[in-house]
């Protein structure tokens, strides 16, 4: 990527310097101090010296990597600062689930000591009003086929439930603190250009 950039890099300042150059050749005005324009930097033979085209690809080079270097410097920083926080969003979210589970038991236990309510339109079971003339292995042998698959039923979308919801926070914090820091790393190196 490097070589990329640097050849782009040769590339576009070969460009502008041969438009400067041509612009030179129109207007012979010397710059206030007497010295001769960048463009007008030339060999004998008219054209521009290759240490002055190497000296400004060395100089292009050099702000770039400084560029880079605050960048990582500055990126470093938020790094943390959001890291940080979505450790605590996290360590929240565990606390919800841990109420929201305690909930679900009880929900869960109510459905399952009344399965008269609802739980024939639910699970898709007819259990009621046979159930209660079972005898214990009845029950055991309906439960292993029929009772624990329901069970997993449950779980999953309670699960997918809670996973659904821990996504859709951290997505939220994370477009946040991209809106936040595109916009002021942007106008971080906006001043810096300007000085």
């Amino acid at each position: 990527m490097k070589t990329t950039f640097l050849f782009s890099s040769i590339s576009c300042a070969l460009f502008i310097l041969s438009s400067v150059n041509a612009q030179c050749y129109r207007s012979s005005n010397k710059s206030s101090k007497g010295a001769l324009p960048l463009c007008k930097r030339l060999d004998e033979d008219g054209h521009i010296t290759h240490a002055y085209l190497q000296q400004r690809l060395i100089n292009v080079y050099d702000k770039e990597q400084e560029k880079k270097k605050e960048w990582q410097k500055w990126f470093d920083k938020q790094k943390t600062i959001v890291t940080k926080d979505l450790e605590d969003k996290k360590e929240q979210w565990l606390r919800e689930c841990e109420n929201s589970w305690e909930d679900y038991m009880v929900k869960l236990e109510n459905k399952w000591m009344h399965p008269d309510l609802g739980f024939e339109n639910e699970y898709k079971c007819k259990l009621f009003p046979h159930c209660g003339k079972w005898p214990g292995k009845k029950w055991l042998l309906w439960f292993k086929k029929q009772g624990l698959t329901c069970l997993k039923k449950d779980y999953q979308k309670w699960l997918k439930t809670r996973l659904q919801e821990y996504n859709k926070m951290m997505k939220k914090t994370l477009l946040q603190y991209n809106t936040k820091y595109q916009e002021e790393w942007c106008s971080t190196s906006g001043k810096k250009k300007r000085r």
